[in-house]
């Protein structure tokens, strides 16, 4: 209860001293006329922004529930480490988001280019492809670091990944739905994973416990991820991703796949080498690319 009071007065502190230091903007804003119809316009695009947030809250914290009603302490500890090892993919996903917003809004403004667009989508899916397929390579370091009791930890990794990741690809190729404007579909994606996510792990966690819980998310994100997609392309800019849509899927697919079939480690390995080297060869231009830029930035690689 201490803990939690000092966070809120922390928080209101913090607030205080802002709204201080913004005083001169508030003011102006005050004395400032409302512009009704732009108001308005805010005001039909912000609603179901706030619906999609709070669907999205809960799409990524109901299987902590479910497992805690549905399963032991023992899982839920083990799904909450799981995901705390994937938080690093979280954090690379909120520098994209970051940069990648105001980009994109930048381009759309000076007219946009289709190419332009196809060539970001590429770079992020290559970007996830290698990065789930590393993961998936040396997920078995993780026996070694933590207790026995963990065993099972480097295979729910390879699912909690999904939600960093596909969210930062959603942010790439969803992006038209809020150059659109039309933000009623965002709360459709979160609406519809969520309730994908409850039922999946109503159906999973008394079968795989904290396995399930990671599957159902994944699933969840899958289905997040492609309503995004489809809807932006559909709305905005037609890009291609037939191909970046097998390569998820496969990743994806041996993700649950490694979760609910005992396989042998070395085959779990080269099976992630192989879909590695896949994506690699996917994506030609972009490897190409990003070696030459290597290259000349460091020398020793000629």
């Amino acid at each position: 209860g201490q803990l939690a009071l000092a966070h809120v007065v922390s928080l209101l502190l913090v607030s205080l001293i802002y709204a201080w230091n913004t005083r001169a903007q508030w003011v102006l804003a005050i004395n400032t006329a409302v512009d009704r119809k732009a108001q308005s316009q805010m005001i039909h695009y912000a609603i179901p922004l706030m619906g999609s947030g709070i669907a999205f809250f809960w799409l990524v914290t109901i299987d902590r529930f479910f497992l805690r009603y549905m399963s032991s302490f023992d899982e839920l500890g083990i799904y909450a480490i799981a995901v705390n090892f994937s938080g690093v993919a979280l954090v690379l996903q909120m520098i994209f988001t970051t940069i990648w917003i105001p980009t994109i809004y930048k381009w759309s403004s000076e007219g946009v280019d289709s190419k332009r667009i196809n060539n970001v989508v590429d770079y992020v899916s290559l970007v996830v492809v290698v990065l789930w397929s590393l993961v998936g390579i040396f997920s078995w370091v993780i026996s070694y670091i933590l207790p026995p009791e963990y065993g099972q930890m480097h295979l729910i990794v390879m699912t909690t990944m999904t939600y960093p990741l596909l969210l930062a690809l959603s942010e790439a190729t969803g992006v038209g739905i809020g150059i659109k404007r039309k933000t009623t579909y965002a709360l459709t994606a979160s609406l519809l994973a969520l309730a994908v996510n409850v039922v999946s792990n109503y159906l999973l966690i008394p079968v795989y416990g904290a396995a399930g819980a990671a599957i159902a998310s994944s699933i969840a994100f899958m289905v997040f991820f492609i309503i995004k997609t489809e809807v932006s392309a559909k709305l905005w800019v037609d890009f291609k991703r037939m191909k970046m849509y097998l390569l998820i899927t496969a990743s994806l697919f041996f993700s649950i796949l490694i979760n609910i079939q005992n396989i042998p480690t070395f085959i779990t390995s080269a099976i992630w080498f192989l879909l590695l080297i896949i994506g690699l060869f996917s994506y030609p231009a972009q490897v190409k690319e990003v070696y030459h830029l290597l290259v000349r930035r460091v020398p020793n690689l000629q």
